[in-house]
């Protein structure tokens, strides 16, 4: 499990049941419970964390993460994990 703030890591959609997100990459800018607000070259996309994994960069180092770990804000994520 990821602990820590999202905002501001880049990402990338590594799969999803919604076929027009595959793919999708960009700058995590904002987060609600359910949802990633990803900052692409041309758009903000709302994306659903139940319905994806995404691939995470944080320093040297890679992680994909399922969605629906990701579920609640980020203050509920540090108290759980």
């Amino acid at each position: 499990m990821y602990a820590k703030m999202l905002i501001g890591k880049k990402i990338k959609i590594a799969e999803s049941s919604d076929r027009t997100l595959l793919g999708v990459s960009g700058q995590i800018v904002d987060e609600t419970r359910n949802t990633l607000v990803v900052q692409t070259q041309t758009t903000r996309k709302k994306i659903p964390k139940s319905i994806v994994t995404i691939q995470l960069e944080a320093a040297d180092k890679s992680f994909r993460l399922q969605g629906r770990d990701l579920i609640g804000t980020p203050q509920e994520r540090i108290y759980k994990y």
